[in-house]
């Protein structure tokens, strides 16, 4: 049933990383991580309806949340796909699919390779993702 449009989450996250995901890895390597924590979620953020607008609340509620996520890390930089599910009280569930791209600055510029290029000395990067 049409309510509103509009969502907003606030996942807060512990996570254990295998294979190359903590960003400290020199070569290319494939990982996955398992994470668990609790997500605050509010939904319908605009747009409700004559029938909601003046008897509906809508606060922010809790949600016990699971995550996996496979992806690529090196020189630290990691690109990552996920999947995070959660359960609440009151019947909530919450399902958020999405894609990241992460950086290690420190690592990512003691990677960086700043070479003379033979026409004339114009750097360029060398080494990236």
């Amino acid at each position: 049933e049409y309510k509103g449009m509009g969502t907003m989450a606030f996942p807060l996250i512990a996570k254990l990383n295998f294979g190359s995901l903590s960003s400290f890895s020199k070569s290319e390597k494939k990982g996955f991580y398992l994470g668990g924590g609790v997500q605050y979620t509010r939904t319908e953020l605009y747009g409700l309806t004559a029938d909601f607008r003046d008897n509906t609340t809508r606060n922010l509620f809790r949600t016990w949340i699971g995550e996996f996520g496979y992806g690529s890390g090196k020189n630290g930089a990691v690109t990552t796909s996920f999947v995070r599910f959660g359960f609440g009280d009151n019947d909530a569930f919450t399902l958020n699919i999405g894609s990241l791209i992460s950086f290690n600055f420190k690592e990512f510029m003691k990677n960086l390779d700043f070479d003379k290029d033979s026409d004339g000395g114009n750097e360029q990067i060398q080494s990236f993702l």
